[in-house]
């Protein structure tokens, strides 16, 4: 054989060793687990994985080759809004909760499921003793009717409660462990998953003022300090939570959160009602956009037209967005 094709043969072979050696096996036990997977991604998504020979089953473009980086594939998630599956070797660990490790494969591979879904919060305001409340609208009825949409719809959130609640024209205040109906409501939404929020002490606001206006950190910490353990002991579940009536949010306030172990939700709710209108109107949820992580629901202004269409805004909304735990959303 002439040396010049000698020397093309070894180059040809040396080539299709390298190439050979080059792609990644796939790991024992890994192809068994296709099924699984290629059922998984018929509710939607993709699979990003480092060993795409080991899925053959499943269609070419339902593959994505995994980039170099987890983070690069987290940010294309979160960028194309999109939930995604991927395999990844022994050994790798995923901190994001975000990030959920489905199962792990015979050969030590993991797979793991990205919901870059943004999470969606609903907000529920307002719950205190409703004696006295009533005409404003504060009835059982319309808290019920509230309640089974989203019983209903399977959403979660908040549920801002108020210990103490300023009554007879604001001549007396009514304390919530006077009213067994209401805490027994409240307890059934911490059932249903939602997280009790402290919200406020009396809820005692003017157009101008409210409750915590010229406390310093301190004293209004003292005061959200005793609203806390009072909650907790009357409900039996724990309060981290807290938001002001009004959102009147200060510099005093947030310090006198972090002193009495409270923490803010991390996100900007939509109001439907126009609070600054005189009187206050609804403006439904057409002004609604993607800058919002959910939406604020008072229960006293409902009525069937609202209750229906905060129905259909919800059904609507968790096609696109992802319904969360509060401490799941807000621990990210």
């Amino acid at each position: 054989m002439p040396k010049w094709k000698a020397a093309l043969l070894l180059v040809a072979v040396t080539l299709l060793a390298y190439f050979l050696s080059s792609q990644p096996a796939c790991p024992a036990g890994v192809e068994e687990e296709a099924a699984s997977v290629a059922s998984l991604l018929q509710q939607g998504g993709k699979l990003v994985t480092n060993a795409p020979e080991c899925f053959s089953s499943i269609p070419g473009e339902r593959l994505v080759i995994l980039p170099a980086k987890l983070q690069n594939l987290v940010k294309t998630a979160i960028g194309n809004n999109a939930s995604l599956l991927f395999v990844l070797p022994s050994g790798f660990s995923a901190s994001s909760p975000r990030i959920s490790k489905l199962r792990d494969f015979p050969s030590g591979s993991m797979l793991y499921k990205i919901d870059a879904r943004r999470p969606f919060m609903v907000r529920l305001d307002d719950l205190w003793a409703s004696p006295g409340a009533e005409s404003e609208g504060y009835v059982f009825e319309k808290l019920n009717r509230t309640m089974q949409v989203i019983e209903q719809a399977g959403v979660k959130g908040f549920v801002g409660v108020t210990p103490h609640i300023r009554s007879c024209g604001g001549h007396c205040e009514l304390s919530l462990s006077t009213d067994a109906t209401m805490i027994e409501v409240i307890k059934a939404l911490s059932g249903m998953g939602f997280a009790v929020a402290l919200h406020g002490h009396n809820h005692s606001c003017t157009a101008n003022t409210c409750e915590f206006d010229g406390l310093s950190p301190n004293a209004a910490a003292s005061i959200l300090s005793m609203d806390k353990d009072y909650l907790e002991r009357l409900l039996g579940a724990e309060v981290v939570w807290f938001f002001p009536p009004k959102n009147a949010w200060d510099q005093n306030i947030s310090q006198a959160m972090a002193i009495a172990g409270l923490r803010e939700p991390e996100g900007i709710f939509y109001d439907p009602m126009d609070w600054n209108a005189n009187p206050p109107a609804w403006r439904g949820y057409s002004l609604f956009d993607e800058k919002y992580d959910g939406i604020t629901i008072h229960y006293n202004v409902m009525d069937d037209a609202k209750i229906a269409e905060t129905a259909r805004f919800i059904e609507t909304v968790s096609k696109e967005r992802l319904f969360e735990s509060p401490i799941d959303a807000f621990q990210r």
